[in-house]
């Protein structure tokens, strides 16, 4: 049986390999392309790049011509020539002062189509500000998620803007969509400013701002919490505006809200506790009993790693990032990109994974020590009971309020220090059975 084991092991070794070769040897044609990194990679005024580009670097300054996509990452995305098929980006800021001919999508902290530019598609932008000059046009819808916008230019269709603060004088040719946030009274400031490098992002008041020249060709739509968050709007201008948003909060029942939070959060735990003690149940309840004896160490534990494994998986990403760009410079930038993409999508689903840890598995961990420590003068205990009245309680704690947030992430830590512990004991008792049985 041992020996079959070990055949199995070497064969599914050997399968993954050969997998693996099949795949990074198709790598190539997948991702067609040229790549280039560096702390600063500059497209020369006069360089035409008959390919779709792949860039990473510190600053980032297109000059030239791209006759393909430009799909860039780095500190500064500069583009000053022209690019005539997509460009996507994640930066701090992307600056567009030439044309791209097709769509635009970036996310970071400021998106900049400046006076004299022109954006033939679409624009999507994720982030903190988008800024849209005077001069500046774009020939497609124009989609805002994020902090704040200003919208000076032309939009030649739809214009979604979901944000605290909006500046519309510009022309929008078809409909427009603004969703903006109650004004706080405050002086308006960027939240940058202090920091190091930051791009200089121009303050932008919460609410709704729209100047005299300002013209949408379509219907108007806006989605405020109150009147009062439409700061500026001309009075031929809001003939067509619906404001959508409640004009008053209505009063919340205390009671009510704590009642449906407890019973939300215990009903989820007690559908996915069966599934997960199903799966690895003897995990959990080892992790619980670690928990339930070592609590100390189990919460310096999970502190570590619910403040470190994110800071690992940013680590890795940019190392992921340098050698493709590495590649890329060599010759392998199919091999490359390969590397860079199925590493982004383990670490999305090792991400997912903790989430999932944090969210429900250590509610179940901790709940399950409650329980058992409720009932440990049993001889044998009901294991579901001990179940649902530990989570039972973990929700009841989690619900109380302002200082249920605090028992939350203490019971979160605790349950990831708790198992943490058992998956090390784990691995250490199957190193240890390894080594007295190794693979011939």
């Amino acid at each position: 049986m041992r020996k079959q084991l070990k055949t199995t092991r070497i064969l599914f070794i050997l399968t993954a390999l050969l997998l693996t070769a099949v795949f990074l040897a198709q790598a190539p044609r997948a991702y067609a392309g040229e790549f280039r990194g560096g702390d600063t990679v500059t497209i020369a005024a006069g360089e035409t790049i008959n390919d779709d580009l792949y860039i990473t670097g510190n600053i980032i300054d297109v000059q030239g011509t791209v006759n393909g996509d430009l799909i860039a990452t780095g500190a500064q995305i500069i583009v000053n020539g022209v690019v005539t098929g997509d460009v996507l980006g994640s930066a701090q800021t992307l600056t567009i002062s030439g044309t791209v001919e097709d769509d635009v999508r970036f996310a970071g902290i400021l998106l900049e189509i400046a006076d004299g530019a022109r954006v033939g598609g679409d624009v999507l932008n994720a982030g903190y500000a988008f800024d849209l000059d005077p001069e500046g046009q774009i020939g497609g819808d124009l989609l805002v998620f994020g902090g704040q916008a200003v919208v000076d230019g032309v939009v030649g269709g739809d214009t979604t803007l979901n944000v605290g603060g909006a500046e519309v004088n510009g022309q929008i040719g078809g409909n427009a969509s603004f969703t903006v946030a109650e004004p706080t009274g405050a002086p308006a400031f960027s939240p940058f400013m202090f920091m190091p490098n930051a791009p200089a992002v121009p303050a932008v008041n919460p609410g709704l701002i729209v100047g005299d020249a300002a013209r949408v060709d379509g219907a108007v739509n806006v989605t405020a919490p109150t009147e009062n968050s439409l700061l500026a709007v001309p009075g031929d201008f809001d003939a067509d505006v619906s404001l959508t948003g409640a004009t008053q909060a209505e009063p919340r029942n205390p009671l009510l809200d704590f009642v449906s939070d407890f019973l939300g959060r215990w009903l989820v735990l007690l559908i996915a506790a069966p599934i997960a003690f199903w799966l690895v149940g003897r995990l959990l309840r080892r992790s619980a009993l670690f928990v339930q004896e070592e609590p100390l160490p189990s919460f310096a534990w999970g502190t570590l790693i619910y403040f470190v494994l994110p800071l690992i998986l940013l680590a890795i990403a940019v190392a992921a990032g340098l050698i493709y760009a590495l590649l890329g410079a060599i010759g392998l930038g199919g091999v490359g990109a390969t590397l860079f993409f199925t590493t982004l999508l383990v670490l999305a689903a090792v991400f997912l994974l903790y989430i999932v840890v944090l969210v429900i598995v250590s509610k179940l961990v901790a709940g399950k020590a409650i329980g058992d420590f409720i009932f440990r003068s049993q001889a044998e205990p009901n294991r579901w009971l001990s179940i649902a009245v530990g989570t039972g309680i973990i929700a009841l704690l989690i619900a109380v309020p302002y200082l249920g947030a605090l028992l939350n992430w203490i019971i979160t830590v605790a349950g990831v220090g708790g198992l943490f512990t058992a998956l090390r004991e784990r691995l250490q008792t199957a190193e240890v059975i390894e080594k007295s049985d190794p693979i011939l």
